[in-house]
């Protein structure tokens, strides 16, 4: 009985080395070279996507992430514009400096971050416009597509928590500037020009519009790979 219980007591402490492939991140013996991560909050975003990102260390202190999301409207739980066939791309490239580690149980550090981000929105419209004319009236049907583009560049603060287990929990906050770039593809009726100042949140009319852009939220994830300092 007493074999059992060691046989599993070995199985239980070695588990997480055979899910990572590596024994856990120690502070003092290895730093961390690849860690991938989800973004939760990228799910209510006004524009949802399901959003990866890949963080790779150059060195203890700099790192590069890229992260990419794609959403479709019908596999969404939440959207706040819900058009017909919405599509949404979302890609962001980040530069990082981290600070000196906090030592401890857990590994956690500052960082400083320079980001750039790109987010294509696309869905298709059918439209009919009736026209009045001398004695009768026209009905014009139009099918387009609507199609934004944001361009946005952020500094963001955050600190990023590496657990004994690999879990890693990433968190910022951010401000800069952003870009939307409205455009309507194909025959569609004319617009009038005008654009509310409302619209910097989700813009509709075609043209450019510029604005204010905070970036905040966090990730989770786990540490794939790991080498010695």
């Amino acid at each position: 009985m007493k074999r059992y219980c060691l046989i599993a007591y070995l199985l239980t402490a070695l588990c997480p080395s055979f899910v990572w492939g590596q024994s856990p991140l120690s502070d003092v013996e290895k730093r961390p070279v690849l860690v991938l991560k989800f973004a939760p909050l990228s799910l209510i975003d006004i524009n949802p996507t399901y959003q990866g990102a890949v963080e790779y260390f150059f060195s203890d202190k700099y790192s590069l992430q890229q992260e990419v999301g794609y959403g479709h409207e019908r596999w969404m739980p939440f959207s706040w514009e819900k058009k017909n066939d919405e599509q949404t791309w979302r890609f962001r490239t980040e530069f990082r400096k981290y600070l000196s580690p906090k030592h401890g149980i857990n590994k956690y550090r500052n960082y400083v971050a320079y980001e750039a981000m790109y987010k294509h929105f696309t869905y298709p419209i059918s439209e009919t416009v009736t026209t009045a004319q001398v004695g009768y009236y026209q009905n014009v049907h139009y099918n387009y597509q609507f199609v934004r583009d944001t361009y946005a560049v952020h500094i963001k603060f955050g600190q990023e928590e590496i657990r004994a287990s690999n879990f890693v929990v990433d968190a910022y906050a951010g401000a800069g500037f952003r870009w939307y770039n409205v455009s309507k593809v194909g025959s569609h009726p004319s617009s009038n020009g005008t654009i509310d100042r409302f619209e910097t949140i989700s813009p509709i009319q075609e043209g450019l519009v510029k604005a204010i852009s905070f970036s905040l939220g966090f990730k989770i994830g786990f540490v794939a790979k790991a080498k010695a300092k």
